[in-house]
């Protein structure tokens, strides 16, 4: 059950970035057509083409439209090579290809110069954003000219494609980052009491007895101290948990117990993130902290309750206090989806001891949403 619940949760993370993520643009770059016809010339068709490719992809992220999959659209809805220069075609291929960014045009030969006429749509908008011509010479320059288009094209496009920089650094915008966890399914370690509450004599109840909690916590990290990467953060947590316990020599309808944890944990520690790539991050966490547990145990559903070991009073309901120290190790994934909102999966593991003497260990698993400013 527990590995079924850390798989929905990671699938819930995928959802998220999915939903809000800022992916990458779309695009579909168009061969670059002939529009004179000239045939002397139409081995230029795919170098122009090719070469606005890959000086895009110098310069900017995205994720562009294979040809082979954007010409099947095409012959499959009708669309003729002599038209895939127009921008009408152009919007239709976005629409149907589901793409945000279409690149296209051709080129004609005049007076021995190649004159190249692009535009850049977007499709979301529906409108042509940029169109232009670059004019080059068609004679033993004409390799410079190529170069000189796709140049041209990528210096224009800066405008509606994010580039390598600040795609690889969107990740660590905001020094600061205030976080809201849902900690769910702690996995205690040793195994929660299964045994029944004994009759007339003494039992103890530890908190790792509780073993479905669920815990909320604040927290803030600071980066960028000493190194880019290294940080300090902080946690508030607050965790909260029913049980009905079984007692022994009670009749089957009245013999459970309701008990209740209510632990209030802070803590702090250090953090060093060792992976980067766009958006996605990973950091390692190691922290120590101090524990405030409240048990309470609520004997009314007894039909014989314990007696108070003072006078003959019946018990009905006992509360103890535990408090102690933890030690943690935390692993962070994480996904920035905009600039300033981040989403993460937390997998913690908290080595505790109380006092009196109890030590145990919980493994959580945790979804967040944080801030950067």
């Amino acid at each position: 059950m527990r590995l079924r619940f850390a798989f929905s949760l990671i699938f819930i993370f995928i959802c998220f970035s999915d939903i809000f993520a800022v992916s990458e643009r779309r695009v579909l770059i168009m061969d670059f057509k002939n529009i004179s016809q000239d045939p002397n010339y139409t081995y230029l068709e795919p170098s122009i083409t090719e070469a606005v490719i890959k000086t895009l992809k110098k310069s900017f992220v995205f994720a562009l439209f294979p040809e082979k999959e954007w010409k099947e659209v095409a012959k499959r809805n009708f669309f003729f090579e002599d038209s895939f220069s127009t921008p009408s075609i152009g919007m239709q291929l976005g629409l149907l290809g589901k793409q945000d960014i279409v690149i296209g045009g051709g080129f004609t030969i005049e007076n021995n110069k190649i004159i190249a006429k692009v535009h850049i749509l977007g499709i979301a908008d529906r409108k042509i954003l940029k169109s232009f011509e670059v004019t080059g010479y068609a004679d033993s320059r004409i390799w410079d000219s190529v170069q000189k288009i796709a140049d041209t094209v990528a210096a224009i496009a800066k405008d509606v494609l994010p580039n390598t920089q600040e795609w690889s650094s969107f990740a660590v915008q905001g020094r600061n980052q205030i976080s809201i966890f849902a900690h769910v399914d702690p996995i205690p370690i040793p195994k929660a009491r299964i045994e029944p509450l004994p009759s007339g004599t003494a039992f103890t109840i530890n908190p790792n007895d509780f073993n479905l909690a669920l815990k909320f916590a604040v927290d803030y990290m600071r980066i960028g101290l000493f190194t880019d990467n290294f940080a300090l953060w902080g946690n508030l947590s607050y965790t909260m948990a029913t049980r009905k316990f079984t007692a022994s020599g009670h009749s089957p309808e009245v013999s459970t117990v309701a008990g209740k944890l209510d632990s209030y944990h802070v803590s702090a520690g250090i953090a060093y993130r060792v992976f980067q790539i766009q958006s996605f991050y990973v950091f390692p966490r190691l922290g120590a902290g101090f524990y405030y547990n409240t048990i309470t145990m609520d004997f009314t559903t007894l039909n014989n309750p314990p007696s108070a070991t003072t006078g003959n009073t019946d018990l009905t309901k006992l509360s103890a206090n535990l408090t102690g120290v933890s030690l943690n190790a935390d692993l962070i994934l994480g996904y920035q989806l905009m600039e300033w909102l981040t989403a993460e999966l937390m997998v913690q593991y908290e080595q505790v001891f109380l006092k009196p003497p109890v030590q145990y260990s919980n493994l959580f698993f945790a979804l967040n949403l944080g801030v950067k400013f």
